[in-house]
């Protein structure tokens, strides 16, 4: 025997039909935040530079503003929870690790990268005995 869907059945799945629509646009846009984030870490350092410092107001309204709309694609697509649906957008804002803000100057400068293994003596490990 066939049943018919109720009204309210037909409309609660409307009704996730849409918030799955609303879900895949956040995930394209998690992606999208993720990707130009990636991009942004290419540019090479000398004009990275003198792009932050030409407008760094601007470039840092932007990435809070870029913080903000992840936080609000992140929390959607965690309340959503499909399965299906798997991107995130970046947590933090596009900074590179090669460059920092001087607090002296207030501008973007090269941060001196140190290898953290500088001064570590290389020692062979020794058995791990465990009680």
């Amino acid at each position: 025997m066939i049943q018919t869907k109720t009204d309210l059945q037909k409309t609660r799945d409307l009704r996730d039909e849409l918030v799955i629509r609303i879900a895949r646009a956040c995930e394209h846009l998690a992606a999208t935040l993720r990707d130009c984030d990636y991009q942004f870490r290419l540019i090479d350092l000398a004009p990275c530079l003198e792009c932050l410092n030409d407008d760094e107001a601007t470039f840092n309204e932007i990435s809070q503003a870029n913080i903000v709309l992840g936080d609000a694609v992140n929390s959607y697509l965690d309340k959503v929870a499909h399965p299906a649906i798997k991107t995130r957008a970046p947590a933090a804002p596009m900074m590179r690790y090669d460059v920092m803000l001087d607090p002296v100057s207030a501008a973007f400068v090269k941060r001196e990268v140190v290898e953290f293994t500088e001064g570590m003596k290389s020692e062979p490990i020794k058995e791990i005995v465990t009680p």
